[in-house]
C-alpha cells in the first residue's frame, strides 16, 4: 500500500499525482504515511537547529558583538548605573 509523501493519502497503484493534494507520485513511496513524514521532519528541523547555531556562534562578527555588549554594561555598572 502506498501513501501520499505531502499529504499522507492513501495512493492507487500506477497513478502519478495525488488525488487530494495533486503533489507529484515517484517511484519510491513511503509505506507509513505522517508517522514517518512527522519524524522525517523533525530529524530535518533538528539538523537546521544545529546548523544554525555552528553558523551564529562561529560568525566573528556575532563574537564582537557579544563581547562589545559585555564592555557596555560592565562600564555602565562600573560608572554609576544601578
Amino acid at each position: 500500500m502506498a501513501f501520499c509523501r505531502k499529504c499522507g493519502t492513501k495512493l492507487n497503484e500506477g497513478v502519478k499525482f495525488c488525488p487530494k493534494c495533486g503533489h507529484t507520485v515517484d517511484g519510491v513511496l513511503a509505506s507509513q504515511p505522517q508517522e514517518n513524514q512527522a519524524q522525517q521532519e523533525h530529524v530535518e528541523n533538528q539538523e537546521e537547529n544545529k546548523n544554525f547555531t555552528y553558523r551564529m556562534w562561529h560568525n566573528k562578527w556575532n563574537w564582537i558583538a557579544a563581547i562589545a555588549l559585555l564592555i557596555v554594561v560592565g562600564a555602565a555598572k562600573t560608572c554609576g548605573g544601578s
